[in-house]
């Protein structure tokens, strides 16, 4: 990686998808809830050691830690299309309890930003804004796709089977899978862009939001390769007036578009 991060890191983690992963361990474990609260927090402390030690072994220490949870009431995409993350499925108590705890344990911690009408998502930004941070003073720790459009190192924190150069998977000696992070990669402002142009095409699913009809990823990729910004803009805009319509590309524009 050619990129140079400055000495001092900030570390911004989009911090809703841990207690999500977690939630779905200890739910099947043969625990009492709250007993599945307190190993929850533990495996998440551990999962946080784990993805900072191997950004720190490559990138250098970091010097501040920033968590970003959604815990909006009144989310403001609610009200430009109801249908929004209409999809998702409704979580139980535990999950609510061990999501309230870890909120609050890592207020205590370090500093935690949420708002009742911005996302984590939307958050990020705002905060790397007002803050005046440059591209290579922080690190966005995250899994969502939709934070890809920000400038900057980004670290994501899925595990995934490693496999060779020939695609083929790793195995231990006992034959067990070798599991790793995605990892570290540094998004240009151009590479930013285009994955903006990307789920505006595609549109997301997670979320709910449908994009330009019959256009997924291997046909956005072959639009939008080697163009340049303006090209790019110009690509999404004709694909909407074309198939879709103006009110639905200023709709998607709003929804996926980061604050």
């Amino acid at each position: 990686m050619t990129t140079q991060a400055n000495t001092n890191m900030i570390a911004l983690i989009d911090a809703d998808s841990l207690p999500h992963k977690v939630y779905h361990v200890v739910n099947n474990m043969e625990l009492s809830d709250s007993e599945k609260i307190e190993e929850g927090l533990q495996i998440l402390s551990d999962m946080e050691a784990s993805m900072f030690n191997e950004f720190e072994d490559e990138m250098g220490a970091i010097d501040t830690f920033v968590y970003f949870f959604t815990t909006c009431t009144n989310n403001f995409r609610k009200a430009i299309n109801e249908d929004y993350k209409a999809n998702r499925t409704a979580k139980d108590k535990l999950f609510y309890t061990l999501f309230d705890e870890y909120v609050m344990l890592k207020a205590s911690q370090c500093l935690v930003v949420a708002d009742d009408e911005l996302e984590a998502d939307d958050l990020l930004p705002k905060f790397i804004r007002e803050n005046g941070l440059k591209p290579t003073e922080y690190c966005v720790f995250n899994i969502d796709k939709d934070l890809d459009q920000l400038e900057g190192f980004h670290f994501n924190y899925q595990r995934v089977v490693l496999r060779d150069e020939k695609g083929e998977i790793v195995l231990t000696d006992d034959g067990k899978k070798i599991m790793r992070y995605k990892g570290l990669k540094y998004i240009s402002k151009k590479e930013g862009f285009y994955n903006f142009c990307k789920l505006m095409l595609i549109g997301d699913s997670s979320d709910n939001i449908k994009g330009v009809n019959r256009v997924g990823e291997k046909t956005a990729d072959k639009i939008l390769k080697n163009k340049t910004i303006f090209g790019m803009w110009r690509t999404v805009v004709s694909e909407y007036l074309e198939k879709e319509s103006r009110k639905k590309l200023e709709t998607n524009i709003k929804l996926i578009r980061l604050r």
